[in-house]
């Protein structure tokens, strides 16, 4: 299934979350056998959904909560724990690169323990990094 929005879009809801709730930090899942088998370290995965087990507060990561809130129908395409550059361009989000290496940026650094504010503040300084290129944000 497609995106029915678009990566900017997609950016201005992960700010609009990392606003919201800004001292979050999410826990990367405990790799199972399914897991493995897709080739993940036993580092852990990310979670793009929110878990469901009764009593457990985790929101999912930033990305995947961000694409649920924009399309929940997309649900299906973030249970199978693939990169999120992969899930980008499996939902139709592959064009622009430089939106998608923020996003990316944001994503491997909430999987390190920072917090959401933490991760979206890291991918903008990138553009700081980057001037020479055309950011659409």
């Amino acid at each position: 299934m497609k995106a029915n929005f678009t990566i900017n879009q997609l950016i201005q809801k992960v700010r609009d979350l990392a606003n919201e709730n800004p001292d979050y930090v999410y826990q990367k899942i405990e790799i199972n056998k399914f897991q493995s088998a897709f080739g993940l370290s036993a580092q852990g995965s990310c979670s793009y959904v929110k878990s469901n087990n009764p009593g457990n507060e985790d929101k999912g990561c930033l990305l995947g909560q961000a694409i649920l809130s924009l399309q929940p129908d997309l649900k299906s395409e973030l249970e199978i724990p693939y990169s999120i550059s992969t899930i980008l361009s499996g939902i139709g989000l592959g064009g622009n690169q430089y939106a998608r290496k923020w996003c990316v940026a944001v994503q491997q650094y909430q999987d390190n323990k920072r917090t959401w504010e933490q991760s979206v503040n890291y991918a903008d300084s990138l553009e700081k990094q980057e001037e020479s290129m055309a950011w659409p944000i």
